[in-house]
Formats: structure tokens, sequence, C-alpha cells
């Protein structure tokens, strides 16, 4: 499950309506994020080391209390709650690629 962006420090282009963040690796500043679309992604993110969340949800079937329809997460937690996803993102465009393995 790849994930092929190319950024800049000012935005961010990639190729689903997931969202994907960039956190500062520091844990000072701000998270910075937008939904993964057609595969990828596109926003505005400052430079620096990040730590990346991917979230992918995977609808079940059903309707929840709120009327809306249920989904479970579907990507391990390395990708999201525990990600174990690196980036920097430099004062110029930048390749960021990201291999999703995700175990059936």
């Amino acid at each position: 499950m790849p994930l092929n962006p190319s950024t800049t420090p000012d935005e961010i282009t990639a190729s689903s309506s997931e969202p994907v963040t960039f956190d500062p690796a520091d844990g000072k500043g701000s998270v910075y994020g937008g939904p993964i679309r057609d595969g990828g992604y596109s926003f505005k993110v400052a430079v620096g080391p990040k730590l990346v969340r991917i979230l992918g949800m995977k609808k079940l079937g059903a309707i929840g209390p709120d009327g809306q329809p249920m989904a479970s997460q579907f990507l391990p937690p390395r990708y999201n709650t525990k990600t174990e996803l690196k980036a920097v993102v430099e004062p110029k465009r930048n390749a960021l690629s990201f291999e999703l393995n995700v175990e059936k």
C-alpha cells in the first residue's frame, strides 16, 4: 500500500479520504495534516523532523448510534497511535514515500 507524495516546506502533495498527519518529532509546535485522496495528500507543513501518522478506516457495514456508518482502523498501530514512521521536511521540494505493510 504505497503512499508517494512530493512535498515542499509549504505544501505536501501525494496520492482515500483518511487523514495523514505530520507531528513535530520533539512534541513542540503544530501538527499538520489532511486527507488522503487518490493515494496522496496535499497540505502545508513546517520544516523539520516529523513523526508521521496515517489512519486507514474500513467500513463495517453497520450504522452507529449517531446514524453514521461504523468503521474500524485497519492499519496497525505502528503507522498511527504508536507510529514508527519518520520524515524530515526540508526547505526545498521533498519527495516522501511510505510503504505500508498490512498483514491480512
